[in-house]
């Protein structure tokens, strides 16, 4: 059971208020429903792989399955697409 009022996506727009972060800066990365909320907070979605594809349709990118380090390959790239390097 879960409260009609909590969602991934509540959770990061709290944590981007506490860090005085943005939202437009941020990534998601997941593959299921429960990740949608998730999905429209942020400037940067990605999709695992090894997500369906209305998963995929509603993301910035795909990266690669569960299995083969998605989420660390999908980091990678954000870092070095989107983040400025000193």
């Amino acid at each position: 059971m879960t409260s009609k009022r909590a969602s991934k996506g509540m959770a990061l727009e709290k944590l981007a208020f506490l860090m005085n972060g943005s939202l437009d800066q941020a990534m998601a990365i997941g593959d299921s429903n429960n990740d949608l909320s998730m999905f429209q907070k942020v400037g940067y979605s990605v999709a695992m792989g090894n997500a369906k594809d209305v998963i995929k349709a509603v993301c910035t990118t795909t990266t690669l399955n569960n299995d083969e380090n998605g989420v660390a390959y999908a980091i990678y790239r954000y870092l070095e697409n989107f983040v400025v390097q000193k």
